[in-house]
């Protein structure tokens, strides 16, 4: 029986670092609700979809008012009476409102708010679970996953170049044995960087060290792991999110007090590589760099080399990256691209190309738990989040540990290469 949308409304809702972000709400006529509340990021690169902000003093620019009002005017017309099960029609409604190619008209985060709670509200109104909804019968794989530990560059402390200190839960039989191991290594983290760095402080639940490089922060991981029991089982991985130290001008990437170039930059990534125990590297070189990541590919071996700003979650740069051989991952962020079926095509995508695909969170998550549904969905071999602690995040892993119940004997978890 057809169930077709009977309201869609939007508020503005605090977010759990303390900005606000989009809350919305799609009812059907049967009484069927989905309710999202959209994610944001700090590091934002350039081929992302546009957000909407209002500028101004309150929340320093960044309130979403009048996003909130594109959904409630604008938005919200245009849907009712559509039918609920029919994604891929209300997405595409929503692209013909707005009409531009990076969603600036409207906003990618009023777009992407309507586009998962209408996926919701469309499970629902099916009898389904979420990833059933968006993914069919053959959504079973749940993700390696990948937590950061330690915060570096711009956002966190910029004597430690890369962004993200991750570790990847590598061997692992069940997706609950994965994120206990996970939160053991978290917690024994600190005892292995007090070796280092005596009182390393946090921040949002990332170890910041002061006075560390990047070998440093590669050891103390290992040493972490061995601590909690999990010697040999895990990996690490790495967001070096390059742009951000790279100098266009000079076309040379600058780290630990020593400028590289594109091809000795990589060769001090292989380098690390064959050092330590490093199984994925995020955006390497910089977001425009297709010849760079392909290099990368072709000299950092039996590594997955992930790209996130390169691709933005876009098919049109997947597209290009796959005809370079550029990257061997998509990193697939929803709000990157703004609505769910993009993310869904971006991935589909991807596997038919034999990438894998990465689902991530953004560093202004909510405690929203879309994102593990999707990358069931998707049948995403991994997942990256933050740290192992705040709702934001836990909330997450619980999901994935609650999906795998579900799943009962039928869930595929995914074993990276070894």
């Amino acid at each position: 029986m057809t169930d077709r949308i009977a309201y869609v409304g939007a508020t503005e809702v605090l977010g759990p670092h303390g900005y606000p972000t989009i809350e919305t709400v799609v009812a059907t006529e049967r009484g069927f609700e989905g309710r999202a509340v959209v994610p944001w990021g700090m590091s934002v690169g350039k081929y992302e979809c546009k957000k909407i902000y209002d500028g101004g003093k309150r929340y320093r620019g960044r309130g979403v008012r009048t996003a909130v009002q594109n959904v409630n005017e604008l938005i919200s017309p245009a849907l009712r009476g559509v039918d609920v099960s029919r994604l891929g029609d209300i997405d595409g409604i929503m692209l013909e409102l707005d009409g531009t190619p990076d969603k600036s008209k409207l906003g990618g985060n009023a777009i992407l708010s309507v586009s998962m709670a209408a996926a919701k509200a469309g499970a629902k109104a099916l009898g389904l679970p979420l990833y059933r909804f968006l993914g069919g019968l053959g959504a079973n794989r749940l993700p390696v996953l990948i937590s950061n530990m330690v915060g570096g560059g711009t956002f966190y402390n910029p004597k430690l170049v890369f962004e993200d200190y991750l570790v990847m839960a590598y061997d692992f039989d069940s997706t609950a044995e994965a994120v206990e191991a996970l939160s053991e290594v978290y917690l024994a983290l600190g005892e292995a960087l007090d070796g280092f760095e005596k009182d390393v402080p946090m921040h949002k639940g990332l170890y910041v060290p002061q006075t560390l490089n990047n070998e440093q922060v590669f050891e103390a991981l290992v040493k972490a792991a061995e601590i909690a029991g999990f010697g040999g089982r895990m990996r690490i991985a790495l967001d070096v999110c390059a742009g951000q130290f790279y100098d266009e001008n000079k076309s040379r990437y600058a780290v630990e007090g020593t400028s590289y170039t594109r091809e000795e930059f990589v060769d001090y990534l292989a380098a690390l590589r064959a050092k330590y125990p490093i199984a994925f590297i995020e955006d390497p070189l910089h977001e425009d760099d297709f010849e760079g990541f392909a290099l990368a590919c072709r000299s950092i071996e039996n590594t997955v080399i992930c790209g996130d700003d390169l691709f933005a979650t876009s098919v049109d740069r997947l597209e290009e990256g796959i005809r370079l051989g550029a990257a061997n991952s998509l990193l697939l962020k929803v709000d990157q691209v703004g609505t769910v079926s993009e993310a869904c095509a971006a991935a589909e995508y991807a596997h038919r190309n034999g990438y894998t695909v990465t689902v991530s969170m953004r560093s202004r998550d909510t405690a929203d738990t879309f994102i593990a549904d999707l990358a069931v969905a998707v049948g995403a071999e991994y997942f990256k989040l933050g740290a192992p602690v705040m709702a934001e995040r836990t909330e997450k892993l619980n999901r994935f540990c609650a999906i795998e119940r579900e799943l009962g004997p039928v869930p595929e978890f995914w074993r990276v290469r070894k």
